[in-house]
């Protein structure tokens, strides 16, 4: 039921309560409300419509500032001490072939840098078998770089300073399996870093889901921002381990909580295959000393 009073606002009637209603506003409202808005600067700028390109880009999914962004990532990651970058070296090792069609692989050359990307050691190995292919092209070896007359360094003599250099150390490559294989250097699992086994650099090429490794090349030019192995120029074992080792700490923490959960994981399994081979030891020293002592009885009992 409606009001029937002279007021401005109407009135109905809602679950038994009289609420009141505004009328509509009138012509001579609406012409109040525009003198009293505040009158336009017809001479203001107006603004500029928004860029995509430039939005893109400031966002640093686009041009340039990408690049950068991704190339000093790393430097955002948290601080490590100066005892803990001691405790890393990046190694690549570049080889010549060998025997039919030179498909064997021998040491020609071994690089090391430190965190800072210093050269620790970087030596030409003289190769015992004759050499088939130098693989120049790939790897800038010539055949004069492996004259001990130039400062090539005999295989064992490589090997053993190698070695020793990385004792106790993390190494970081790019397909390392590789390197150490021709170096003929087993180093511990957990003290590897391997650009080329890294899951989430790696990639699926086949409807399977098996990850397959990328090229050194393509990760740098992705993750760094970086060009490496020009076409048509040979690789440099220096440039090499230094884009493996930029990549690792561009990813360290992650990479690094995930050795750890790895590390872990195998020393549980271990305790317990430890655990489990000493219970069987128990049960069978058990069951031996019962059976000695059922033996002992019956020969007791067989003499009374």
């Amino acid at each position: 039921m409606m009001d029937t009073n002279n007021s401005s606002l109407s009135a109905c009637w809602r679950n038994n309560r009289k609420i009141a209603i505004a009328p509509p506003p009138t012509i001579a409202d609406e012409n109040q409300h525009k003198m009293c808005q505040k009158p336009r600067n017809i001479n203001a700028k107006p603004p500029s419509p928004r860029n995509r390109h430039n939005r893109k880009t400031n966002n640093g999914r686009n041009g340039s500032s990408h690049k950068s962004k991704q190339a000093n990532k790393y430097h955002r990651q948290p601080g490590i001490s100066d005892e803990e970058k001691s405790r890393y070296l990046a190694l690549d090792a570049e080889m010549v072939g060998f025997g039919q069609d030179g498909i064997a692989s021998a040491l020609a050359r071994v690089t090391i840098v430190d965190w800072s990307g210093s050269i620790v050691l970087d030596a030409y190995v003289q190769v015992d078998q004759p050499v088939t292919d130098y693989r120049t092209f790939v790897s800038g070896i010539t055949s004069q770089h492996l004259l001990p007359g130039n400062g090539a360094i005999p295989f064992d003599e490589c090997r053993s300073k190698v070695a020793k250099i990385l004792h106790d150390k993390i190494v970081i490559g790019h397909a390392l399996k590789n390197d150490l294989a021709v170096l003929r250097i087993h180093h511990p699992w957990q003290d590897i870093r391997d650009t080329a086994k890294y899951e989430p650099f790696m990639k699926t090429r086949f409807d399977d889901g098996v990850l397959w490794p990328r090229k050194l090349r393509d990760l740098c030019k992705e993750k760094l921002g970086k060009d490496i192995q020009q076409p048509g120029q040979p690789h440099s074992p220096i440039e090499d381990a230094t884009s493996a080792l930029d990549l690792y700490k561009n990813v360290r923490t992650k990479w690094e909580k995930a050795m750890q959960y790895k590390i872990n994981k195998t020393n549980e399994i271990i305790r317990k295959k430890t655990e489990a081979a000493m219970f069987v030891r128990l049960e069978n020293a058990e069951s031996s000393f019962a059976a000695t002592k059922l033996v002992e009885c019956s020969i007791g009992v067989a003499a009374f």
